[in-house]
């Protein structure tokens, strides 16, 4: 039976490959289809294999998703094939997983024990956050491609209806609001902001203020961080924030920032190597516009 995928919509990543040969194949992570998770946004390319044209095929791209129907519609395909970038998005919603850790302390069952102070949750944080920011060329940076990856592991999915709505009806701007409330979200953790339900809370609304001009009841610092980071990220060129990003801001809140990046874990940041962008990123690999790719 022929099936019909829709190839990966095109958004702020501009790829060049969308086909593969198929003795790239080995380059890639394969993912059985079952395992697919339907109405989560994709850090990677994802290739489906086409044996008799000896391609591999771009169906989908970064912040795009598989609804239900569409793994439906593969699955006898059995496996797709994801750009090894993969392992670096796994990687940063590892980190969200153990910043959530530390954030979600409960006081235990039985015995008196005081409530860690703030300053104490900021300092177990310190590694953690250290291990989202990155050198680039001896410069402090942080890639924002990979931050709507760490929220969501932090703070859990957008409503679907949400997600399927925005993302049909205008995908550049889905996009952008994904990456402008994470970062914003990001950047308000690294500034003392540690209740997750709160950053839930202000993240759909901020997500929702982007995409359909809606105004989010915010704090005033959070605020001033979403206008600053949406003014950066209009600027398609803007991949990464750079130290010296904060300490040229007039914000409060950028300053407060810049504060906090003297005090992260050097070590930790002198390992972290991974970007979404040069030689073994995704920039240069095309997922395509939205074509019809015929499955047999």
């Amino acid at each position: 039976m022929t099936e019909v995928v829709h190839a990966s919509r095109t958004g702020r990543m501009d790829f060049e490959r969308k086909k593969l040969s198929l003795s790239e194949i080995n380059t890639l992570i394969e993912i059985d289809v079952g395992d697919l998770v339907p109405l989560r946004p994709l850090g990677t390319v994802v290739y489906l294999c086409l044996a008799q044209n000896q391609k591999l095929v771009a169906i989908k791209g970064p912040f795009d998703f598989f609804t239900n129907e569409e793994i439906d519609r593969i699955r006898g395909a059995g496996k797709v094939y994801a750009h090894p970038i993969l392992e670096s998005v796994d990687r940063i919603r590892r980190v969200a997983e153990r910043v959530r850790a530390v954030l979600a302390w409960q006081e235990p069952a039985e015995g008196v024990f005081l409530e860690p102070a703030p300053y104490e949750i900021s300092y177990s944080l310190k590694p953690h956050l250290s291990a989202v920011w990155r050198r680039n060329e001896q410069a402090l940076a942080l890639e924002t491609f990979f931050l709507p990856f760490f929220i969501e592991s932090l703070c859990g999915a957008l409503p679907p209806e949400e997600l399927l709505r925005f993302r049909n009806e205008d995908f550049m701007t889905f996009e952008d609001a994904l990456l402008c409330t994470a970062t914003t979200l990001f950047l308000a953790i690294n500034c003392g902001y540690l209740d997750v339900k709160y950053l839930t809370d202000a993240r759909e609304k901020l997500f929702l203020e982007f995409v359909s001009g809606a105004r989010a009841d915010v704090s005033v610092e959070l605020r001033e961080l979403f206008e600053w980071v949406r003014g950066r990220l209009r600027d398609d060129s803007v991949t990464r924030l750079y130290q010296e990003d904060f300490e040229s801001g007039t914000q409060v809140t950028t300053s407060k920032v810049f504060s906090k990046l003297e005090k992260l874990d050097r070590p930790i940041l002198d390992v972290n190597e991974e970007s979404v962008y040069g030689p073994n990123g995704l920039i240069g690999v095309d997922a395509g516009k939205e074509t019809d790719v015929r499955v047999a």
